[in-house]
């Protein structure tokens, strides 16, 4: 009875870490539960229900690595920069359509759409800028 409940209690933690945000700490608490309730097995009384530290191990590490896998695939797309939305714009080149003066605005395209801007300095049509802000709908560029 008790052998069956370790077994439970490892899905219970690795289904419940699809759907609740623990930072890994389920799947942490599956592996070991795993690793625990396994070594039950090994010394079960009962000739059918023993189980080889050579299929345990290969399963418990096969999991750990499965789980470690995963956490560097979130880790490193927490990492990498924007590439939509009004973050992705920053840095973006692109082209003066229309000359920009000071104070002023004008038309730049980047990122293949075209866009009102203003500069603090002047910029000639046809000019490289690099976006460096953008409020609601008007981008902030620089010259490149």
């Amino acid at each position: 009875m008790l052998d069956s409940s370790w077994s439970c209690a490892d899905l219970i933690f690795l289904i419940l870490e699809i759907k609740v945000t623990s930072y890994g700490l389920l799947t942490v608490g599956g592996v070991v539960s795993l690793a625990f309730g396994s070594m039950m097995l090994m010394d079960s009384s009962s000739p059918e229900l023993r189980v080889s530290l050579s299929v345990v191990l290969p399963v418990v590490v096969g999991l750990a690595g499965i789980g470690i896998f995963l956490a560097r695939l979130g880790i490193a797309a927490q990492r990498r920069q924007p590439v939509t939305g009004a973050d992705g714009m920053i840095g973006e080149i692109g082209e003066a359509l229309t000359s920009i003066e000071p104070g002023g605005s004008g038309r730049v395209t980047t990122h293949g759409e075209i866009w009102r801007a203003k500069s603090s300095e002047p910029i000639a049509a046809g000019a490289r800028v690099r976006v460096t802000g953008i409020e609601g709908l008007m981008l902030t560029v620089e010259k490149e």
